[in-house]
């Protein structure tokens, strides 16, 4: 059992290695083709592979396990974190001679808020129950981005790329590696059950949403007609850099220590979508966001349940991505 554990294990690493290799690959030739000339190209594509492969290693039991025994060992190793994301900054800024004091600083406050929140939490006491620290440092992470508070930091068109990505390593190394927040269900393992889960609730919602979203005239059809490798490479954007971190978010963090405090996974699925569609009032003009709101209430309903069902976000991200890619390439 030991030896097929290890061999499970290893089979994990080495796949989160080969996907980060993919998408280092992937995003080096698309920073090339894609107008990122006219930057220092080497220092936008090394800024690019320390963040990405931060964001895919951290996915694996081993890397988490390594980064928990650290800080049980020394807790104020947590501030290295800091220092570790402000880093590629620094390197991206002054290769691109756009370093700003103002950009600098809004990094440094966004990385040591949620930091300092849950630094202060008493681990020991408190490592399942939903505590308003924890919530504290989930908005500390969540508003900068509704808000677009972290607009200034990065230049081009890496801007939202690079804050995603510092964003949701950021809240995986406070909370599952500090915090050790169990079943948060970030892996690259794809199975049969997140495979099912995640078609079974595109299938179930889609229909439903689509429907109702050409009867409020919130929808209008209105396809693209674009060839298959840019619909894919559109599904493999919406999937890393929106579907995951908000699947993180609202249904690895927020659903999952409100079940673990509430000891009911309905009451959760049902609060943490609720907040989930609060979290789409911006997102558009009045009183269409009153309906972006309803239907992304509805959205996040079926995508905890794919999350309850598989205790994996990798099912709920699937029909994440699935639905906005729907929508972006039949509606507008």
């Amino acid at each position: 059992m030991e030896l097929k554990e290890r061999f499970v294990k290893n089979y994990e690493l080495f796949g989160t290695i080969v996907l980060t290799t993919t998408l280092v690959t992937i995003g080096t030739l698309l920073a090339y083709y894609n107008g990122l000339r006219n930057l220092p190209l080497i220092v936008t594509i090394i800024t690019f592979i320390l963040l990405i492969s931060t964001y895919c290693l951290l996915s694996a039991e081993q890397i988490i396990f390594l980064i928990r025994k650290q800080f049980d060992s020394n807790p104020y190793l947590l501030w290295l974190v800091v220092i570790f994301f402000f880093c590629p900054y620094l390197l991206y800024s002054l290769g691109n001679n756009s370093f700003t004091l103002l950009g600098a600083g809004k990094l440094l406050l966004f990385l040591s808020l949620p930091t300092t929140v849950l630094f202060f939490q008493d681990r020991e006491k408190n490592n399942v129950n939903f505590s308003w620290h924890d919530f504290a440092a989930i908005l500390l992470i969540w508003l900068p981005f509704d808000f677009r508070l972290l607009n200034g930091i990065w230049v081009g068109k890496v801007v939202y790329a690079f804050n995603v990505l510092v964003a949701f390593s950021l809240a995986i190394i406070l909370f599952v590696g500090y915090r050790k927040v169990e079943e948060v269900g970030y892996s690259f393992k794809l199975d049969r059950k997140i495979l099912y889960q995640g078609l079974l609730n595109f299938a179930l919602f889609v229909p439903l949403a689509i429907s109702l979203g050409l009867i409020t005239g919130f929808l209008v059809w209105a396809p693209k007609n674009q060839n298959l490798l840019p619909i894919f490479l559109t599904a493999l954007g919406i999937f890393l850099f929106t579907a995951l971190p908000e699947e993180l978010l609202f249904r690895g963090l927020l659903q999952n220590l409100l079940a673990k405090t509430l000891g009911s996974n309905n009451l959760a699925l049902i609060i943490a979508s609720i907040v989930f569609g609060l979290a789409h009032l911006n997102n558009a003009p009045y009183p269409k966001n009153i309906i972006y709101c309803f239907l992304a209430t509805l959205a996040g309903i079926f995508y905890g349940r794919a999350y309850i069902a598989t205790r994996s976000i990798l099912a709920g991200a699937i029909t994440h991505a699935l639905v906005d890619t729907v929508w972006h390439e039949l509606f507008k």
